[in-house]
């Protein structure tokens, strides 16, 4: 534990060096010739590095992170019976493709002058009628 800790530490501290050196060399090569601003030291690219962490967001790229949390979703998936499924799969591919998905796929096929079809929410109620 106290090695991956220390390990973590070195590839934070040898990442801040390599990320401020390409930003001064970059800001260097670039911002003074285009906009005539100033060269910067590299204690400045790492102060601009920082100030960029703190107001926009990660420092470092997040190598295998997601969104979400992969075993919940898998055992929320596994907990479900097959029509939750298939609700489930409508419903995203719904959101993937912005329209209905059967439409989108091709499986409906008419002419661009119909009507396209609308899309079923299963969560929705339906009028009987």
């Amino acid at each position: 534990m106290k090695n991956a800790t220390i390990r973590f530490i070195c590839i934070v501290i040898v990442a801040l060096f390599a990320l401020s050196f390409i930003t001064q060399q970059l800001w260097n090569a670039l911002l003074p010739a285009i906009f005539n601003l100033p060269t910067i030291s590299f204690l400045q690219a790492a102060g601009l590095l920082i100030l960029s962490r703190l107001l926009f967001g990660h420092l470092l790229p997040r190598f295998g992170r997601r969104g979400f949390d992969r075993r919940a979703l898998f055992e929320k998936w596994h907990n479900m019976s097959d029509e939750e499924r298939e609700q489930y799969r409508h419903r995203f591919d719904s959101l993937r493709h912005g329209r209905c998905s059967e439409h989108h796929h091709g499986r409906h096929h008419r002419r661009h002058t119909e009507k396209k079809p609308e899309c079923e929410r299963p969560d929705t109620p339906h009028d009987d009628k």
